[in-house]
């Protein structure tokens, strides 16, 4: 029995090693900055957000954020569980489901997208899966 147990817990100490998960703001905005993204392209724990053609704000909740002077295609707008989103005639509205909502721009591949969950953990919990 204590063999068993023991075997569990070594089991799940190598599981937890091989996929690691961020849960916090702080270790989330430390793996975007290795990641390459600045500061000055997230928008953390606002109510809404809006997308134009030149520029990308947050608006109401916790966060002090400045807009994001950048423009983003509709398609490469990733929408995670926890935000929704309609258009207008020229602008994306991204709104929080419950609470907040964070956003990441981040460059792939040449091209840009803007990431939207609650939280930045989920973000990068999304990128390193």
């Amino acid at each position: 029995m204590l063999k068993k147990l023991l075997f569990f817990i070594l089991l799940l100490s190598i599981l937890s090693t091989l996929n690691p998960r961020i849960y916090s703001s702080w270790d989330a905005k430390n793996k975007l900055r290795e990641m390459g993204v600045y500061s000055s392209n997230i928008i953390e724990d606002v109510e809404f957000i809006t997308v134009t053609a030149t520029m990308i704000q947050g608006f109401g909740g916790i966060g002090i954020n400045m807009p994001i002077y950048a423009s983003v295609r509709n398609d490469d707008i990733v929408i995670l569980r926890g935000a929704s989103g309609y258009t207008t005639n020229k602008r994306v509205i991204l709104e929080a489901d419950i609470y907040s909502i964070s956003a990441v721009l981040i460059s792939q591949r040449g091209r840009r997208y803007l990431i939207v969950a609650p939280s930045l953990a989920d973000i990068v919990n999304y990128l390193i899966e």
